[in-house]
Order: C-alpha cells, then sequence, then structure tokens
C-alpha cells in the first residue's frame, strides 16, 4: 500500500485498525498482531483501494492525521534509534543535550501592543529575552513574514480573547439593564414607539467587547503573568549569531513535537512557502487532526468589520427617526432598516462568495501541490527542508526507508495533493463563523437593545417577557441563521449546463454573471426576511400575540440550527438540486446519513 501511494496510484491509505500494518522490521501484522503471509497481501489494485479507503463511520472515530502518515510517536521514535534514519529523527524531534532551546513566550506578551513582535522578522538580544525556557509549549504559531503583522493580531486576539470578552460583555449588560429597569439610565426619545428609551447599553456593550478582544493581554501583561505559552520563531530562536540561528532552526521539529496545538495564520501563499509546509508535515506526522488550528486572517477582519457595522446599526436605529414608505409587505416598512439592513447582508454576501471562491481556489491549487515549487526566502535552505520532509516521510513508513528523496517527496506531494484539502475543509469547516461566535454577537447586540427597552414607562410584566424571547430568537437563532442561510446562498457553484459556450470569454461571463446574480438574490432574500421579521415581531402584533409566536419560533430554532450549522441544510439542497440537473430527484430521509459532498 505505501509503495502504490508513492507511486500515485490512489491517495487513500487506510489508517483503520483492522487492516494489517507494516512494523519496524518490515513484517506484516495485523491489529491481533497476527504476521500475514505474501499471498495476504497480493490484492488486485481495485480491492487495495477498497480495503484502503475507510468508511465516513471510521474516518470519524480515527484521531490521526491524513491517511498516509502513521503518528510519530515516542515508542516508534525509540524503535527507529537503532538506524540511521532513527539517528536523524531523534536529533530532528528531540531536545536531548541541549533543553536550554525548548522555549515559549507567554501568550500576554506576543499579543501586546498589537502584536508588535510581527512587524519585523529580525531578532535580537532584546527579543529572545521575551522568551524563556518551558517544559511544554501551549501553541506553535506557524505564520507567513510577509501577511501583516495586522491582519495577524486579530486572527490571534479573536481566537485566545473571544471567551473573556464575552464574559465580561455579559457582566456590563446585566449591570446596565439592571440599572435600566429602576429608571437609573438616562433616557432619549423613540420616534417609532413614541416613548423614552434608554440607549446606554447599545452605545456601551459592544465597545466592552471590541475592547476586551483587543487589548486584554495588555492589561494582563500589567497585573499577572499569562500562562498561555507560544512558540514564535523570532521569539524563540536565539539570533544573535548564525550558529545559535542555525541550532534553533534544525531544532523546529522538536517545537512542534513539544507543542500541544499548531496555529495556524492561513492565508494564501501559506502552502506556497517551504518552511511552512515543512511545518505542517512534522505537525500532522506528530500530533492527531484535532489539534490542528487553522485561523484564515481574512475572516478575523470581517468579523470585527461586522461587529463595528452591527453596532452602528443599532444606534442609527436608536438615534434617528423613521422615514415611511407605502407598500404591501405587512404594512408600513421603515425605510431606514431597508437601507441599512440591505447594505450590510450585501456587504456580506459578497464577502462570503469572495471566500467561496477563495476556498475553491485554494483546492484546486493543492491538486497542483509540489514541494519542487514552494518558495524558499533563502535557497540555500532547500536542501536541508526537502531532506527533512523526506525523512519524515521515511520515518512514518509513506515509503520504505530505503527509498530515494526524489520518491520520499513525490509520496509528500501524493498526501497533499489526496488528503490536505479534506483536512482543510474539515479543519477551517464548511461556514465561515461558528455558531458561537454569531450566536455570542447577537447575544450582545440583541441584549443590550433589550435591556434598553427596560426603561420604558409601558414596560409591563409581558412586555418584559417579550423583550426576554425577542432576544433569545434574534440572538441565539435569527442572526446566525440569516447569515448561515447568506452564506450557503451565494456558494453555489454555477452548473456545468448553464454554460451555454465552453469558449474562455463565456466561462469568464458566464460566471461573473452568475456570482452577481447570486449575491444580490440572496442578499435581497435575507434583506426581506430580516426587514420582515424586524416589522411584524416590533409593530404589527400586540404584546400576547407575539409571545405566542416568538414561543413556537424559539422551541423550533434548535431544529434549524442542526441542520443548517451541522451541515445537513447544505448537503441536501445539493442533492436536491444535483438530483435536477441529472434528472434524479433524492429522498430527505438519506440527509443523516449523507457523506461529504464536493463544493461543485
Amino acid at each position: 500500500r505505501h509503495m502504490l501511494a508513492a507511486k500515485g496510484k490512489f491517495h487513500h491509505v487506510s489508517a483503520c485498525c483492522d487492516k494489517p500494518t507494516t512494523d519496524i522490521s518490515g513484517t506484516n501484522v495485523n491489529s491481533q498482531g497476527a504476521h500475514t503471509t505474501q499471498e495476504d497481501e497480493t490484492l488486485g489494485e481495485e480491492q487495495l483501494a477498497e480495503h484502503a479507503t475507510p468508511s465516513p463511520w471510521q474516518r470519524s472515530t480515527v484521531s490521526a492525521i491524513p491517511n498516509g502518515f502513521r503518528i510519530l510517536g515516542s515508542r516508534e521514535i525509540k524503535a527507529l534509534s537503532g538506524s540511521s534514519l532513527g539517528k536523524k529523527i531523534s536529533h530532528m524531534l528531540e531536545f536531548k543535550g541541549c533543553d536550554e532551546l525548548k522555549r515559549g513566550s507567554p501568550l500576554s506578551v506576543v499579543l501586546r501592543r498589537g502584536a508588535s513582535v510581527f512587524a519585523t522578522s529580525s531578532g535580537s538580544e532584546a527579543t529572545y529575552a521575551l522568551s524563556q525556557q518551558v517544559e511544554r509549549i501551549g501553541a506553535f504559531v506557524s505564520h507567513n513574514w510577509v501577511t501583516s503583522a495586522w491582519l495577524k493580531f486579530m486572527a490571534l486576539t479573536l481566537h485566545f480573547n473571544f471567551g473573556a470578552a464575552f464574559v465580561l460583555s455579559v457582566l456590563l449588560l446585566l449591570l446596565l439593564g439592571t440599572a435600566s429597569a429602576f429608571g437609573a439610565l438616562p433616557k432619549i426619545y423613540d420616534a417609532v414607539h413614541k416613548e423614552d428609551v434608554g440607549f446606554l447599553c447599545q452605545v456601551l456593550c459592544i465597545p466592552c467587547f471590541l475592547f476586551t478582544l483587543l487589548f486584554l493581554r495588555d492589561v494582563e501583561h500589567v497585573f499577572l503573568p499569562s500562562r498561555e505559552t507560544l512558540f514564535l520563531d523570532v521569539l524563540c530562536i536565539d539570533q544573535t549569531s548564525a550558529d545559535t540561528k542555525r541550532k534553533g532552526i534544525d531544532k523546529l521539529g522538536a517545537f512542534v513535537r513539544h507543542s500541544d496545538t499548531m496555529i495556524i495564520l492561513h492565508t494564501d501563499i501559506y502552502l506556497r512557502k517551504l518552511w511552512t509546509v515543512y511545518e505542517i508535515a512534522t505537525f500532522l506526522a506528530l500530533h492527531p487532526l484535532e489539534n490542528l488550528v487553522v485561523l484564515p486572517v481574512f475572516r478575523a477582519r470581517v468579523f470585527y468589520c461586522m461587529t463595528v457595522a452591527c453596532w452602528m446599526g443599532f444606534n442609527f436605529h436608536a438615534g434617528w427617526g423613521s422615514v415611511s414608505i407605502d407598500t404591501t409587505l405587512c404594512g408600513e416598512v421603515r425605510f431606514k432598516r431597508w437601507a441599512y439592513t440591505g447594505a450590510f447582508v450585501l456587504a456580506m454576501a459578497c464577502y462570503f462568495r469572495i471566500w467561496a471562491l477563495a476556498k475553491k481556489q485554494m483546492n484546486h491549487s493543492l491538486t497542483a501541490f509540489s514541494v519542487m515549487n514552494c518558495i524558499c526566502a533563502c535557497e540555500t535552505d532547500r536542501t536541508a527542508v526537502e531532506d527533512a520532509i523526506a525523512d519524515i516521510m521515511r520515518a512514518t513508513a509513506a515509503v520504505t526507508e530505503s527509498s530515494s528523496k526524489e520518491e520520499a517527496l513525490m509520496a509528500f506531494d501524493n498526501i497533499v495533493r489526496g488528503e490536505l484539502p479534506d483536512v482543510l475543509d474539515r479543519v477551517i469547516g464548511k461556514l465561515t463563523f461558528t455558531y458561537e461566535q454569531l450566536a455570542i454577537l447577537g447575544i450582545i447586540m440583541h441584549g443590550a437593545d433589550a435591556a434598553d427597552n427596560l426603561a420604558r414607562t409601558s414596560a409591563t410584566e409581558l412586555a418584559i417577557l417579550s423583550y426576554a424571547l425577542k432576544c433569545t430568537w434574534r440572538g441565539l437563532f435569527q442572526f446566525p441563521l440569516s447569515l448561515a442561510f447568506l452564506e450557503i446562498c451565494v456558494s453555489c457553484a454555477l452548473p456545468e449546463k448553464w454554460v451555454l459556450f465552453q469558449s474562455r470569454w463565456s466561462r469568464l461571463w458566464s460566471t461573473r454573471l452568475w456570482n452577481g446574480c447570486v449575491v444580490f438574490l440572496a442578499a435581497l432574500l435575507i434583506t426581506g426576511f430580516l426587514v420582515w421579521d424586524d416589522h411584524l415581531l416590533d409593530d404589527c402584533l400586540t404584546v400576547p400575540n407575539d409571545i405566542m409566536v416568538l414561543g413556537f419560533l424559539n422551541l423550533t430554532g434548535p431544529l434549524m440550527l442542526h441542520y443548517v450549522f451541522q451541515g445537513m441544510f447544505g448537503q441536501g439542497l445539493k442533492i436536491w438540486l444535483g438530483g435536477i440537473f441529472r434528472g434524479q430527484r433524492q429522498h430527505v430521509h438519506t440527509l443523516p446519513t449523507l457523506r461529504r459532498i464536493d463544493s461543485e
């Protein structure tokens, strides 16, 4: 199987425990330890491929890296120690005799002052002093120096500070909500409901959330040291001399091995740089896939922009009067809701479409991946990095120990082409934002709105119950579901049958027309839903009636979340549309057992 994988005949090599494997001596053993004969291995290529591809249930239960590898644990490295390959691997992955090189930097040091340590790749005695010798490294930060330091800062703060920002914002929300209910906060006149309402909750809660996200580690660095440690090359490798720098670089594999997780600050050039390719190859050979965290830096920037836009929209609604127009959509609709909500949804639709095309292009580029084509800032390092990758391929049994460097690199190319697109797809996720991110942002926004409404003079007990149900529906369900539906709609690819001519210009303009139509129609649909929901619950229904409607919506919300954020809705939609295009309609009851379907 390993030889066939190296020759590129198929990419999926089984990682399941019930398949025969090869031990260090080359003898084939099964999961019970029984040795297999040569006749057991003489399977046809079709049978071999069938046995080598695990079922989706087996794949989901195996805590492993891509199937062309085996994870190198301490026992496997020790078993290799007697050979020349074992000595190379031991030198690459262990700190024997040089424990002083195993260093990490506190999280607060890395993220303070806007992550200024990412400003330059040149290290000094001052930067090396920002790290310290540690027993274990929390996370290995893998990144490219050509990416903006500000983008890396936003991605890391969103990952590490999100929980603390949510807790502090909710505490402030509860405090201001209590004060608003007792009439202790100032009020402004609401032209829509013709009475005074509060405004401080909407004005202060989102800025508190953003301030905590951005500056939590600066405050932490002043008062107490951070327990979380990170590996960052510019801080943890002594670059004061060429000799010490080379020693640190040679131990990159050891840093990866002694890290609990790897955080990839992903951009479109990440897998085109030789050093980052080596880092992810080493990590996947040493750790299970669950320890890999991919943070697309563009996604963090959009999240911050989305948060600011939502805050501005809520303050816009609170501080301005309404301009009414006559329409048939459930009576009178406020023009400002159409304008601002439509602009926000259209901007998010454009981003989701760009991100969907970027992911498709990323998968396409991985199918043509080659280590030989990767960019290396210092060409003198290329040979050493390629030799290290080849040794990892031999140690993980992707190829035999006697395989040449070219064969080992070819095996690595095949694994990247066949497995890494699916790995990144699972790690990044089908949807841009997780449900937790959208729900927490929705709770803070709509919770602040509900807290300000407690200051109304007409806030009876039923009205307070109505505010609580509206906050729950819009924060936990409406806002996350709307953005998830929007992304699913704009991610639809152009069907091949809709391309009238196969020329280059025909495909180009057909794709552009499809992109524009998909974005516009999806944005119009979601905008109409949001405005209709806002107008129906706020203006058309009285308090007893809207409580019944909101109760029903809150009860059905978890079911909708399950089908949308677990991928069931997207898979069912693609199956249904695919059945129409092929003239074959699929049944809905097969949804829970569907396998992964490509974006095409």
